[in-house]
């Protein structure tokens, strides 16, 4: 395919750096098929080369690939908002542009270029961005033979009315799906024409990146910059390259993009069929895990004199290794599930206090996760947030007040408050109405929980059926329409 350019000469260099021949690369084909036809959840008519391609961008590790093809079906289903509609996208046409380069670098690196084409940030919409990145990432992974990708982000034009647009909770998802379904291997992240606000778009890439892949963005401040770490002929001509130029390029791909319409379309319903599956699947940081809960929520036993109800959140088990914010988050909506039941308070005040919470901490605190539990408190169980009380706070508060300025609304975000003592915090909440570490009493809810098991057990499946739903839902959000995720908020 012309805009994946790969010689046999540069195919043969890249096996050779892998220390794997053509034999090698056919046994493990065969390895795979083996397992393949142990998992009932998966496609049976995945071919050979697709197979060779998620070997190649896992380095030709067989046990690592069959995860990787585990996670492209499963991933892809469970994110069908993201992957619906690739059959309608033209390249040339969209506002945000992904565009890989039609040659490999000498190191056998594949240079994408992302940019605005349209300034107008009206215009901007982040999920069509995302759709086209996924796209174009398709069928990459089915037709470039490349060590890895280096990427060339532009921010000419990019101005504060896109940035709102972005959404961390879509960008996390679209940068998950890049490395854990599509196996891209980022090797660099290259910023140019950065504007004023630089900062607020590295907080916004600290967040959704993981620390390795943080690690590897630079900041060009002219071409020049740039051109030492991606030689000049291997970028379009508005880089000083000599490739044509992004629109001519981008027109090339709208003619591979109409000749994949049919593939697109057949694509979409090529997924992990999950009903199927045996076993539990592994935990994926942005998108779950199977699993059981210890409880982080502690709800007071009785009401304040203005009739809230206090609820504590905090560690009980200071290892970092311990912890898991999916067990957190399902215990929070656990004991949400019993309030809804059996509370009646005019709303909720909590107490989060971050003794003990470390960096380490920090960086198992998942943003997709959080901002969906936020918002099933407020939305599904109605939860009223009164107020909430930081305690113990650590010295890289401000990366916490980040995450909480990103997840929650500004109204509910106006309701914080940072305590520096137990005196502080006994002016909003009397300390009788505490448990016994901040001056009060408390019941344990373990007992609670148990009780309940046979609830939690047949609640379960008492849920929405959309498929006799009449009309369409309310948009939501967090949530989106449908059942997608919508833009939070960036300050």
């Amino acid at each position: 395919m012309d805009v994946f350019s790969v010689s046999q000469d540069e195919k043969d260099q890249i096996r050779e750096l892998y220390n794997i021949n053509e034999e090698q690369i056919n046994e493990n084909i065969e390895l795979i098929r083996n397992w393949l036809k142990k998992q009932p959840h998966l496609p049976q008519s995945i071919t050979d080369d697709f197979i060779e391609k998620v070997l190649l961008r896992n380095k030709f590790r067989v046990e690592r690939t069959k995860q990787k093809i585990d996670n492209y079906y499963k991933l892809r289903g469970e994110n069908r908002e993201l992957m619906k509609d690739f059959q309608n996208i033209v390249p040339s046409k969209e506002t945000f542009i992904f565009l890989p380069m039609p040659k490999l670098t000498p190191d056998l690196e594949r240079i994408n270029i992302m940019k605005l084409t349209n300034s107008d940030p009206n215009r901007f919409n982040i999920y069509d961005t995302v759709k086209c990145n996924l796209a174009m990432e398709e069928l990459a992974l089915r037709y470039d033979y490349a060590v890895g990708d280096r990427f060339v982000v532009d921010y000419a034009d990019l101005s504060l009315q896109h940035l709102s647009k972005l959404n961390p909770v879509v960008l996390t998802k679209d940068i998950t799906l890049f490395e854990e379904a599509y196996s891209c291997r980022i090797l660099s992240v290259e910023f140019i024409n950065l504007p004023s606000f630089v900062s607020k778009i590295l907080t916004l890439f600290k967040i959704v990146m993981r620390p390795k892949i943080y690690a590897r963005l630079r900041i060009h401040d002219n071409l020049e910059s740039l051109h030492k770490v991606i030689p000049k002929e291997y970028l379009p001509s508005e880089y000083g390259g000599t490739f044509s130029n992004v629109q001519d390029l981008l027109k090339k791909w709208d003619e591979v993009a109409v000749n994949h319409h049919d593939f697109f379309l057949q694509n979409y319903e090529n997924i992990s069929q999950e009903h199927l599956r045996i076993g539990k699947t592994e935990e994926n940081e942005a998108f779950g895990v199977d699993g059981t809960f210890k409880h982080a929520l502690l709800p007071m036993p009785k009401l304040t004199p203005n009739l809230e109800r206090i609820n504590v959140m905090k560690l009980t088990n200071p290892d970092p290794d311990q912890y898991n914010i999916f067990n957190v988050v399902k215990a929070n909506l656990a004991i949400g599930e019993l309030t809804l039941q059996y509370d009646y308070a005019v709303g909720d005040r909590f107490i989060v206090d971050f003794a003990d919470f470390s960096l380490k901490h920090l960086t198992k605190v998942n943003l997709v996760i959080l901002a969906k539990d936020v918002t099933l408190f407020e939305e599904a169980y109605s939860c009223r947030i009164c107020g909430v009380e930081l305690i113990n706070l650590p010295s890289f508060v401000s990366k916490i007040l980040g995450i909480f300025k990103i997840i929650v609304k500004p109204k509910i975000y106006e309701r914080l408050r940072i305590h520096d003592n137990l005196e502080s915090l006994h002016k909003v909440i009397p300390k009788e109405y505490l448990p016994s570490e901040y001056g009060g009493t408390f019941k344990k809810w373990d007992e609670v929980a148990a009780n309940h098991h046979d609830f939690f057990l047949q609640n379960y499946e008492n849920v929405s059926q959309e498929s006799l739903r009449i009309g369409k839902t309310e948009e939501n959000e967090a949530f989106g329409v449908d059942g997608t995720f919508k833009q939070l908020a960036i300050d």
